[in-house]
């Protein structure tokens, strides 16, 4: 996220903890959360869904058009 000067800033605690709670979602799904997380940072969902993760995450060619 980027702060009003447009620099990178920190998230807000709930969007920190929704992430928390998808990743550990995901690793009881049997995903590596490793690979989520960095898959999320790197190329971000456009929604809280699992279904993403798990069409894409092998996916070369997946871009998010929101970011």
């Amino acid at each position: 996220m980027k702060n009003d000067h447009g620099e990178p800033g920190v998230a807000p605690e709930f969007f920190r903890e929704l992430k928390e709670k998808f990743l550990q979602t995901c690793q009881e799904m049997g995903m590596d959360f490793m690979e989520v997380s960095d898959f999320i940072e790197s190329k971000a969902i456009a929604e809280v869904n699992h279904e993403i993760v798990i069409d894409h995450l092998k996916n070369p060619m997946y871009h998010n058009k929101l970011k």
